[in-house]
């Protein structure tokens, strides 16, 4: 019995190995892309669709920036994560311009004009794909619609279109840091 033990075959699952190899290996490969100097074409794609979920969430960390009976500490969180889809700081203010929006920066709050309760953001697509502008960027257009809303009647609704951004940002993996491409909102064109 014990030379048949000691002569038998593993009965460990060479699957879960191989399949655990096949997720390192795609980690890795995406890693890089994201490293690279010149993003592919479908690493682009990502990218465009990934605008397209920053749009939805910035439609959400609005509402919860202007909600005046949530704790303050998180309507400052909302801004942040605003702060952090866009470029720079200016871009931010010329968006909530566009919109009619005032920020009290004092009380960490989101003012919309009297009327108007609430804005969405509709029919979100990119009309420009990210194309190279240089070494650095790549730039491209998203196009929504605006609705405003007082007690849930849509009062008014606005096409806007706003700048894409995708250049290399310097992010944190564990004890390293890497320049890796990230996407952003730029200015809002009308």
């Amino acid at each position: 019995m014990l030379l048949f033990l000691l002569t038998a075959e593993d009965c460990a699952d060479n699957g879960e190995l191989s399949r655990e190899a096949e997720m390192t290996e795609m980690f890795n490969k995406i890693e890089s892309e994201f490293r690279s100097d010149e993003p592919e074409s479908e690493l682009l794609d990502a990218f465009e669709k990934r605008a397209i979920q920053i749009l939805v969430d910035l439609n959400d960390y609005l509402s919860l920036y202007s909600q005046k009976d949530i704790a303050p500490e998180f309507r400052k969180q909302a801004n942040h994560l605003i702060n952090g889809f866009f470029v720079k700081e200016s871009d931010v203010q010329d968006f909530y311009k566009i919109l009619n929006l005032k920020e009290d920066t004092v009380n960490s709050l989101l003012l919309y004009p009297e009327q108007i309760w609430t804005t969405t953001f509709d029919s979100v697509l990119i009309s420009n794909r990210l194309v190279k502008n240089d070494n650095t960027t790549y730039l491209g257009e998203i196009s929504f619609t605006q609705k405003e809303y007082s007690d849930s009647v849509l009062i008014n609704s606005f096409n806007r279109q706003m700048e894409l951004v995708l250049m290399k940002a310097e992010k944190q993996f564990g004890s390293k840091t890497e320049e890796v491409w990230e996407v952003y909102l730029g200015g809002v064109k009308n």
